[in-house]
């Protein structure tokens, strides 16, 4: 990847990650949980968390080939490989000091073919939960979560071997109130571009873009070393409507002109005063809707799933 004008950026940051290895039978897989971006000189609060495939080329600056089990690993100074480099192109430009490092699979390849072997031969040893998303770990993924000071952002790619992955994982997320961001493929759900796409105009593309989203997120404070509140806020109804079949279990996904129709009629209801943010559809509530709408009970479900919003 072209330095250009980001030449010598990255003697600024250090980086550490949590390696670990899983033994069993003779097999032992090489695992990273988590790695952090530092700025040297610096002492403040997470303030970003990306969520990426898998650990790729980041290796312990030692070179280290033995490590102890998940629960007893520690931080060990690792080297800047090429995807930790484009994130730290984007915390020069956003200012931030400290960032997290997460995946959907702690196995370490930075080969996606190795990296699929892998994840098939992984099913043998139902005991190996190597994701921070899997149920015995969610205590470890809410501490980070709470730990984490600014945005959550999304970038673990389109490979198809990660779809499933994918989807549980951004349902997780969703479900512990946190509303992530990143460049968003339109490909299928919860597909996000990762930050090393093919080539240099893509990387440049995704960069740009992760930049403004940060630097345009509302609940980010703009001075570098400060603590970013933590983006815990209601999901928009609209953005719900887009992923409500994500949310919960049997719900069909709303095509746009549904999505929007459901928009329209909120605020109809609104403009009329017939809806006037009620926390719950009363008798009286129900009565306004019945006497306004012939087809009522489309405005009352308007109404059911706005309300089911506000959980999220």
């Amino acid at each position: 990847m072209p330095n250009g004008k980001y030449e010598g950026i990255f003697h600024p940051f250090e980086v550490t990650g949590k390696f670990y290895q899983y033994e069993e039978n003779g097999k032992v897989f090489i695992c990273r949980s988590e790695a952090r971006i530092n700025r040297k000189q610096t002492n403040v609060p997470l303030q970003a968390l990306f969520v990426l495939t898998n650990p790729g080329r980041c290796e312990t600056s030692n070179k280290s080939t033995s490590f102890s089990d998940l629960y007893s690993a520690t931080y060990q100074v690792a080297n800047h490989d090429p995807t930790i480099q484009q994130l730290q192109r984007v915390m020069n430009e956003t200012r931030l000091n400290h960032v997290a490092i997460i995946n959907l699979s702690d196995l370490k390849s930075g080969n996606l073919q190795v990296f699929k072997g892998m994840l098939k031969e992984s099913k043998n040893y139902p005991e190996f939960h190597h994701s921070i998303f899997a149920p015995e770990r969610r205590n470890e993924l809410t501490k980070l979560l709470d730990e984490n000071r600014g945005p959550v952002v999304l970038g673990w790619g389109q490979d198809p071997s990660i779809r499933k992955r994918a989807k549980q994982a951004y349902v997780e997320l969703v479900d512990l109130k946190v509303i992530p961001i990143g460049y968003k493929h339109g490909v299928y759900d919860a597909c996000f571009y990762h930050p090393l796409p093919p080539n240099h105009d893509l990387q440049r593309e995704w960069r740009n873009e992760i930049i403004s989203q940060i630097n345009n997120d509302s609940n980010r404070t703009t001075k570098a070393g400060e603590p970013l509140p933590v983006k815990n806020t209601p999901m928009e109804f609209r953005e719900y409507l887009q992923q409500k079949h994500l949310l919960k279990a049997g719900e069909r996904k709303l095509k746009d002109i549904s999505i929007e129709q459901y928009i329209n009629r909120l605020e109809n209801m609104r403009r009329e005063k017939i809806y006037n943010e009620e926390k719950q559809i009363d008798s009286l509530l129900e009565r306004k809707i019945q006497e306004r709408y012939q087809d009522w009970k489309t405005y009352r479900k308007t109404i059911e799933h706005y309300l089911s919003s506000k959980n999220y």
